[in-house]
């Protein structure tokens, strides 16, 4: 039998990629080989790749990580590694600064773009894009929508489309680009 020390790099990676991120975590620190596998940009990818889609990492669900370089990966397995702690105790901690609003009208959050502070809200008879970092509203107006019916979410890299069927009988589109904040 093959020690697994033995295996080629890639049939290791593979193996990784399908490991819990604390997991591969604890792997690393067996040996001195799996270690060095460690300053590999492909050996964060792949791990990240799995565990985003089981638990959030501090960045938009869709982020290009190949795009993205190593102390870069490195930094959202330990922002995940606190979150996780976190979590895991009794009481968990707030960890930012919490903000409160208030609109003086009801209001429905209608969806989270998530890896931003970006909310869509329903309120009265429109839908407006909040952001809660800053405690305002993004700068472009309100969509007067009437009440909204159903809703239809589209997230691509760098894109969160909605779609909203209003009461008014119109089907109204629209996408918010991450540059468009500013």
């Amino acid at each position: 039998m093959t020690p697994a020390l033995d295996l080629p790099t890639e049939i290791i990676l593979e193996v990784v990629h399908f490991l819990e991120l604390a997991d591969t975590i604890s792997l690393i620190q067996t040996c001195s080989y799996l270690y060095a596998l460690s300053g590999q940009r492909s050996f964060w990818i792949s791990v990240l790749e799995t565990t985003r889609m089981k638990s959030p990492i501090a960045c938009p669900p869709h982020a290009d990580l190949s795009r993205f370089p190593l102390e870069t990966l490195k930094s959202l397995v330990f922002s995940w590694k606190k979150l996780q702690y976190n979590w895991n105790q009794d009481f968990p901690q707030i960890v930012g600064p919490v903000t409160s609003t208030c609109f003086g009208t009801p209001l429905e959050i209608l969806g989270s773009v998530q890896g931003t502070g970006i909310l869509v809200l329903a309120m009265e008879d429109s839908v407006l894009c909040w952001d809660y970092k800053l405690a305002a509203p993004l700068p472009f107006p309100a969509i007067e929508t009437g009440s909204v019916g159903s809703i239809s979410f589209i997230e691509r890299p760098g894109i969160y489309c909605i779609a909203l069927k209003a009461n008014m009988g119109t089907l109204l589109r629209t996408q918010i680009r991450s540059d468009d904040r500013t």
